[in-house]
């Protein structure tokens, strides 16, 4: 009942605006154009300088590592600011669907690496492909028997399944079901 009547203020005060300043509050609502930061010039350099010290970035690196002051769209951080880079980078869908973009041969890859073993090693390798900016998580599309083979065998991925849950519970994270779905408390 009270978004009701929060309604009901908002209309008794827009009615008592003048025409002028009714059309404005119009203008405003209506207006589906948004305003966008046009000082990319100033953040090129930045991740320029990121890329060329550590290998790679992702937009959410950017804004976690304030070379943004907001969390881009990856095809905005792609077109204003990667595109317009003096060095050329390539491009790599990550497991959790980000867009990582690296300087080839300074790319670090859990790729080349093979896990004997289900333990710490593996955990944190799988731990750092989730993007924790993210309220929901599902860890199940990161178990990829491709990219880790110890995987392809059923009782390694029940031995890790605990270790990856007490991982995301120190990350703040809860389990919201059997299939490893975590859900950040707010």
């Amino acid at each position: 009942m009270a978004k009701r009547e929060a309604k009901d203020r908002c209309i008794e005060m827009y009615n008592k605006l003048s025409e002028q300043d009714q059309k404005y509050v119009r203008d405003k609502i209506s207006s589906t154009r948004r305003r966008y930061n046009k000082k990319y010039g100033e953040i090129i350099p930045l991740v320029e300088d990121h890329i060329m010290t550590n290998g790679s970035i992702t937009n959410v690196e950017a804004f976690e590592l304030g070379l943004t002051d907001v969390a881009m769209h990856s095809t905005t951080f792609r077109r204003c600011i990667i595109a317009k880079l003096n060095i050329d980078v390539m491009r790599r869908t990550l497991p959790d669907r980000r867009v990582c973009y690296y300087l080839p041969g300074l790319q670090s890859s859990t790729d080349d690496i093979e896990y004997t073993s289900v333990g710490p090693d593996l955990v944190n390798a799988i731990m750092g492909t989730v993007d924790f900016s993210q309220k929901t998580v599902n860890l199940r599309t990161l178990l990829d028997s491709e990219r880790y083979p110890i995987l392809s065998q059923s009782e390694n991925l029940s031995k890790i399944g605990p270790m990856l849950v007490e991982a995301m519970m120190r990350q703040g994270y809860t389990r919201s079901s059997r299939n490893l779905d975590f859900t950040r408390e707010a």
